[in-house]
């Protein structure tokens, strides 16, 4: 079982790759990255000007449009989050453009957002994009910080053998680690708790900490990833890099408004009363 690794030094894959030039996609990105003041925006800035990305950035009394792909790093508590989302942006506006197909990069709390709800915070509801609550870990030094390795739930059939390896130690410049969705690496955790979704087929990736646990899912327009890819090194930025590729020139344009209230859950945080503050950290969650 490979577990967690204590080495705390985060190497970028400039660093890894000893000079070696980043390569960027072929094609000119564009993305909304939703900031409202808890996520770790700066390290996510970095790893896409890497890959050559241009960066629209929303959520300070702009909700997002729906016209671009959406990457949520949020941090924090599960409360504060979604009440920093409420007042930034209003939670429903991005559950909306979630449920309308926009292509969605959530990380860390940005995964632990689209359950019903968190043991966190228990009186506040989540978007309930998918059925399920976030659970904390009840073993071993909370929270957990550093390496992990993140195992693929599909590993594709087609996927040579090489890239069925493990791509942790390899660079984003050349050879581009191919296939990291269907690879296992190494990625960088700071989590207290971890999403668990009612439908498993949800989940793209597990991870061990004293217990086996869903550090990514993936749906439809809908990635998330309990770690933190930005801060992972070659293997992180891979994954970014595929994101993008697959969701280029995505939008969601002229699409109907759906109802913000989701009927089969019952959960519309627009309504509710319920708040949470506290004075966590927003190290991580």
């Amino acid at each position: 079982m490979k577990t967690i690794k204590e080495d705390s030094k985060i190497k970028s894959p400039g660093e890894e790759s000893a000079g070696e030039q980043i390569r960027k996609p072929d094609t000119c990105f564009k993305v909304e990255m939703l900031d409202i003041k808890c996520g770790n925006t700066g390290s996510v800035r970095r790893c896409l000007d890497r890959l050559g990305v241009e960066i629209v950035t929303v959520g300070e009394g702009n909700a997002p449009s729906g016209n671009l792909p959406i990457i949520f790093p949020g941090v924090g508590s599960f409360g504060s989050v979604m009440n920093l989302l409420e007042e930034k942006v209003g939670a429903a506006r991005l559950k909306e453009l979630i449920l309308e197909g926009v292509p969605y990069l959530g990380i860390c709390v940005g995964l632990q957002i689209l359950l019903d709800g968190s043991e966190e915070s228990p009186d506040v509801p989540g978007l309930g994009i998918y059925k399920g609550m976030v659970k904390g870990f009840t073993e071993g030094k909370i929270p957990q910080i550093g390496w992990n390795h993140v195992e693929p739930e599909k590993a594709a059939d087609s996927a040579p053998e090489e890239a069925r390896e493990d791509a942790a130690q390899k660079t984003l410049g050349n050879p581009t680690i191919k296939n990291a969705e269907c690879t296992g690496g190494y990625a960088y955790f700071v989590n207290s708790y971890y999403a668990d979704p009612e439908d498993k087929s949800i989940i793209s990736f597990t991870s061990e900490y004293f217990r086996t646990f869903c550090s990514g899912i993936k749906k439809d327009n809908v990635t998330a990833y309990q770690f933190h890819p930005e801060r992972s090194g070659a293997y992180g930025e891979a994954l970014i890099y595929e994101w993008l590729k697959e969701n280029a020139g995505k939008a969601n344009i002229n699409k109907s408004t759906i109802e913000s209230t989701d009927k089969s859950t019952g959960n519309n945080f627009e309504n509710s009363s319920n708040k949470y503050t506290d004075n966590k950290s927003q190290e991580g969650n």
